[in-house]
């Protein structure tokens, strides 16, 4: 679509341009870029008028273009139509329309029947006494539904209400969106213990098998709130000083500043002020995204066997994950009475320490190990593939991936924590390494190993500035320091300890200029040693009667691409970072959001299961995206409403070719049947969709009227108080 417009350059003239704007549906946005420039507006029209008139005419005035639009399609559609349907003949005077979501009411009985949020939400209003002037349901239900369909920030999500039929926004506020988040966070134990006592009633689970992951999530500020709190305990000390003194009323706020950080007495109330907030949760860490420049937290996920969440515990962005992983597993122990249940995680988990924790707390384990990381006498004696038995399937069929499973001992002593003597905490564990061997993944991994060496090749050859990494092609590098007056070359330590380099070492070798000296051949020998190579660790809970086999154990390892797919759908899909909120109940009550979002999609994918198909969560985003309504009006007051489903179903029959369209239709068909919300009239009163979408109340707010009289019907909106 191209038009005219004018934009206001930095020295405030307008200049005149041409501008096109296309829809990507891979980002689900408007690109515009600009297609001519006809300079100074006022300058142009004054000395092109014909040609300014002609363009006018042609491109301009998008919002009245868009309007006669509208009008050509509504006109279109009953020309083309009208014999098809009686009811068409009432609507002749219908020149509007307007388009209206109605993903919030679909999901509506999902939300209602399924998980009876509302009457939990009720019971918890009455249970604690809460004086709330806000439905804690229907704004938890609102922004749900919007991290399915349209992922936004909270006060973006209030802007995006007209957009929905009915309005359901539209008697809240910021504050009271805000003040929900707060309850949903202290309240997320009891809503999470009441959503799983539902699931367990809709879907057949023991929790015998649990998924353990972590992520992170960044937020946009340069700032974590180690610095937020000590600026906030700032704010409120100089406002009791000033209450008990008055002579700080008369000082700037450097002043202020200057004589707290001057006095220890004031500094002790600062701290004890900074220590009464808590601990600090938005923290520079570690980030998965490579955004070591913004704070995070860290979120700890368990799933079971069907993708559903089971529970998640949020945690400060400078925590370790291999610290979360146990204090998950003892709250989920107390609340949901879970025993004898085999814990599967990735690599990044399976610290020794960890495993005896688990072991303590009568669970089982089956969590992966890198083949880089087996011991040196496994990785010379226990490679040897002729040793190796194939793994069998679910039907005893031999399959093209080779185990073989041995004893594995692994002792740890742990500094931080001291026994009763006074000597380090022991861990010994003792379970069953099954070491894998897949031909696909060996070619990949000589592939990849090639490419670093011809990389790391070149950068020997150029004496190329790098840094000492374990990671990527820089591992099979050797690094130097180059001696800026002599131009010698010497090597560098890349794995000094700290006991072998004081600080003082640290700093100095830090600011020296490093270059790629050698190729780290030792390295280059230990990757194609343990090429196509992977490891997993099992062991069968305490008290289970029932040894894991080989393939069961694989197969296991295989499902967690599960819980990983629950991180990848709540990143890209439902955008729960960048967090646009910062109070800490704020954060916890973001994520709960999502993950009840996640929970409604893995429900609806069951009932498709249940009916024998299998959709994707992004396939039942774009159909609960795509469910619209469009208002048609002849004068903004009375209003019938077109379901745009009826006209993709007839455009469908004209293109019966055209085998995508037809199966989304059938597909956004099926899933309005499975959410029994399905409305088979092309044109509904409201009253007609009232029924369909079984809700009692259902009316356009006052702002959606003005906004259809205005921009719709071009009619003044009526001035009320």
């Amino acid at each position: 679509m191209q038009y005219l417009v004018k934009k206001k350059n930095n020295n405030g003239f307008y200049y005149l341009y041409l501008i096109e704007s296309t829809y990507d549906p891979q980002t689900k946005k408007h690109k515009q870029k600009i297609i001519q420039g006809f300079g100074k507006a006022d300058e142009f029209e004054k000395n092109n008028p014909d040609e300014y008139v002609a363009l006018m005419q042609k491109y301009g005035d998008k919002k009245a273009r868009n309007k006669t639009a509208q009008e050509q399609t509504v006109n279109r559609f009953f020309e083309e139509n009208a014999k098809s349907s009686a009811n068409l003949e009432l609507l002749s005077n219908v020149k509007y329309l307007m388009p209206q979501r109605v993903a919030h009411l679909a999901l509506r009985k999902l939300w209602q029947d399924d998980l009876l949020m509302p009457r939990f939400f009720d019971y918890l209003v009455r249970h604690q006494g809460l004086e709330l002037e806000y439905s804690i349901s229907e704004i938890a239900q609102y922004f749900s539904m919007l991290k399915i369909i349209y992922p936004s920030s909270y006060l973006k999500g209030l802007e995006l209400s007209p957009r929905f039929l009915g309005d359901p926004m539209s008697e809240y506020s910021a504050d009271d969106v805000y003040r929900c988040l707060s309850v949903l966070a202290k309240n997320k134990d009891n809503i999470m213990r009441h959503i799983n006592k539902r699931i367990d009633a809709l879907v057949p689970r023991e929790k015998s098998l649990l998924f353990f992951d972590c992520t992170n999530c960044y937020f946009e500020t340069a700032y974590n709130d180690t610095y937020w709190y000590r600026r906030k305990a700032l704010r409120q000390l100089k406002r009791e000083l000033k209450k008990t003194d008055e002579r700080f009323n008369l000082l700037s706020k450097k002043e202020c500043n200057q004589i707290i950080e001057e006095d220890p007495l004031y500094l002790k109330r600062l701290n004890e002020i900074i220590d009464s907030y808590g601990e600090p949760l938005r923290m520079h860490g570690p980030s998965k995204e490579k955004r070591f420049d913004l704070p995070l937290v860290s979120v700890a996920l368990v799933i079971d066997d069907h993708a559903i969440p089971i529970d998640f515990k949020v945690f400060a962005g400078n925590q370790a994950e291999i610290s979360t992983m146990i204090d998950v597993i003892k709250e989920l122990k107390t609340k949901y009475r879970i025993n004898n249940a085999i814990l599967v995680a990735d690599s990044a988990l399976n610290g020794t320490r960890n495993l005896c924790k688990l072991l303590q707390e009568n669970m089982g384990f089956s969590v992966a190990k890198s083949a880089l990381s087996f011991h040196e006498q496994v990785r010379e004696h226990e490679l040897d593939l002729k040793t190796f038995s194939p793994v069998q399937d679910e039907a005893g069929n031999d399959t093209s991936l080779l185990y073989k499973v041995i004893d594995y001992h692994n002792t740890k002593y742990d500094n931080k924590e001291l026994d009763e003597n006074g000597k380090k905490t022991k861990y010994v564990v003792d379970c069953k390494l099954m070491i894998t061997f897949s031909e696909d993944r060996y070619n990949r991994d000589i592939s990849v190993l090639e490419d670093n060496i011809s990389r790391a090749k070149r950068a020997v050859e150029t004496k190329e500035q790098i840094k000492a990494s374990a990671t990527g092609w820089k591992s099979f590098v050797n690094i130097g320091r180059a001696d800026e007056v002599q131009g010698n070359l010497h090597p560098v330590e890349q794995n000094a300890s700290d006991s072998e380099t004081d600080n003082s070492d640290k700093k100095k070798a830090k600011s020296q200029v490093t270059v790629a000296l050698s190729i780290n051949e030792d390295m280059i020998r230990k990757r194609r040693q343990c090429a196509g190579f992977a490891g997993i660790l099992f062991k069968e809970p305490p008290k289970s009667n029932e040894a894991l086999t080989p393939s069961y154990v694989s197969r296991l390892y295989h499902h967690l691409v599960q819980i990983e797919e629950c991180f990848r759908i709540m990143k890209h899909d439902f955008e729960i970072r960048p967090v646009y909120v910062r109070e800490k109940e704020s954060i916890n009550g973001h994520i709960l959001l999502c993950v009840i979002a996640l929970i409604m999609i893995r429900l609806i994918q069951r009932k498709f299961i249940e009916d024998g198909l299998s959709v994707t969560a992004q396939q039942i985003q774009e159909c609960l995206e795509s469910l619209k309504y469009m208002i048609l009006t002849p004068d903004g007051q009375n209003c019938i409403y077109l379901n745009t489903l009826e006209a993709d179903r007839r455009n469908c029959l004209r293109n019966s070719k055209d085998e995508t369209n037809q199966a989304d239709w059938k597909l956004k068909e099926k899933l309005l049947e499975i959410l029994d919300c399905r409305a088979n009239d092309s044109i509904n009163t409201l009253a007609q969709l009232r029924s369909s979408f079984h809700v009692k109340k259902l009316s356009q707010s006052d702002y959606q009227t003005d906004l259809l009289k205005k921009y719709y019907c071009g009619l003044q909106p009526d001035m009320q108080n």
